[in-house]
């Protein structure tokens, strides 16, 4: 069985991380949503040029 007093501990610690993490998310959300988007299109993109590629006839 954990230790209550580690466990009231730990969850101290981390609440202040807790916080940092949702200003953040908060404050830069739009761009991390902007740069997922434009990630996600890169890689279709790549995927239907060399779907295409394998597609070509070999010579």
């Amino acid at each position: 069985m954990v230790n209550l007093g580690f466990k009231d501990n730990l969850k101290a610690e981390l609440a202040p991380a807790k916080d940092t993490e949702s200003e953040f998310a908060r404050r830069h959300g739009d761009k991390i949503k902007r740069d997922l988007d434009a990630a996600e299109k890169q890689r279709k993109n790549s995927q239907g040029e060399t779907k295409a590629w394998r597609d070509e006839p070999e010579e």
